[in-house]
């Protein structure tokens, strides 16, 4: 199974916070919170692939997550 998350939108009831940096990848207890998410859904065995959905001015920023991650 291929889980889409949806976080492609702006934010902007967040700003100036969610200005240059996508709600999902906020900080909440030292994380991003699409970090949390994560987890949550590699937890569940059927899951396949985990997707994440954004628009192109935060593509950049989840790129450099997603690279610190597979860095690890």
């Amino acid at each position: 199974m291929h889980v889409l998350v949806l976080a492609g939108g702006f934010a902007k009831r967040m700003w100036p916070l969610t200005e240059d940096r996508p709600k999902s990848l906020l900080t909440v207890g030292g994380k991003p919170i699409i970090e949390y998410i994560t987890s949550k859904l590699e937890e569940i065995e059927e899951i396949d692939m985990i997707y994440i959905v954004t628009n192109n001015k935060f593509y950049i920023n989840f790129l450099s997550v997603a690279c610190q991650y597979l860095a690890e």
